[in-house]
């Protein structure tokens, strides 16, 4: 009744039959049976369209912050700390540079 082509495939009553080998059971969502083609595609489309909403906003928040930190930067005069030594400096020089205006 069943012979074996070479391919795997089995003869019966005079056809080739195409044959898998299963899946494991365990690899089936079960609850997952319940629900038809159209529901599971409209389900995977909400959860894809809700993935990629999530994924742009994120864009724009870090988009936005790296325009505020920009914004920081521009406004905020670039120091260098370590081209001259902090021990040169005292409080009268500080405060009489200050009354003057001058930067450095």
């Amino acid at each position: 009744m069943f012979c074996k082509h070479k391919t795997g495939d089995k003869l019966f009553m005079e056809k080739w039959l195409k044959t898998e080998e299963a899946i494991n059971p365990s690899l089936i969502k079960w609850e997952n049976l319940g629900y038809s083609k159209t529901e599971r595609f409209f389900r995977i489309i909400f959860t894809s369209l809700v993935s990629l909403a999530l994924i742009i906003i994120t864009m724009f928040v870090v988009l936005g912050q790296s325009a505020q930190n920009n914004r920081i930067n521009g406004i905020s005069p670039q120091v260098n700390c370590l081209t001259k030594s902090p021990s040169i400096y005292t409080l009268e020089a500080a405060t009489i540079d200050a009354a003057l205006g001058k930067d450095s």
